[in-house]
């Protein structure tokens, strides 16, 4: 017998679907993933992630640094909601984050932290 066929998302599709939802979501190869609630250990490494991004901007780099709670778009069915997001000074507008230039995504996991570098 086969399993029912999965209702997959664009991420166009996620950010209607996920604005005022309850929980933080993040999608999966057109799959929206529910994130686990946040333990104290886990926003104090993405506090401290963040710290040392803002000091090496502070320093002189032509960067910006968002903490946590922007959906970043990967790929056209994948969006992150990453703890801490690096990146050459884009183009902002009021409400979405565009960029064609190098980013880097941090994810902070119980190993290790987890960068992907976009760009």
């Amino acid at each position: 017998m086969s399993s029912p066929a999965k209702n997959e998302m664009d991420v166009d599709a996620f950010l209607l679907w996920a604005e005022g939802r309850d929980g933080r979501w993040e999608l999966r190869d057109g799959q929206p993933v529910m994130m686990a609630p946040e333990r104290a250990a886990h926003a104090l490494t993405k506090y401290a992630a963040q710290k040392a991004l803002e000091g090496g901007i502070r320093a002189g780099l032509p960067c910006r640094m968002f903490p946590d709670g922007m959906t970043v778009r990967i790929t056209a069915r994948t969006a992150f909601e990453p703890d801490a997001l690096s990146f050459v000074r884009p183009r902002l507008t009021s409400t979405r984050w565009k960029s064609r230039t190098r980013s880097s995504l941090w994810k902070c996991s119980r190993q290790a932290p987890r960068r992907t570098i976009m760009g």
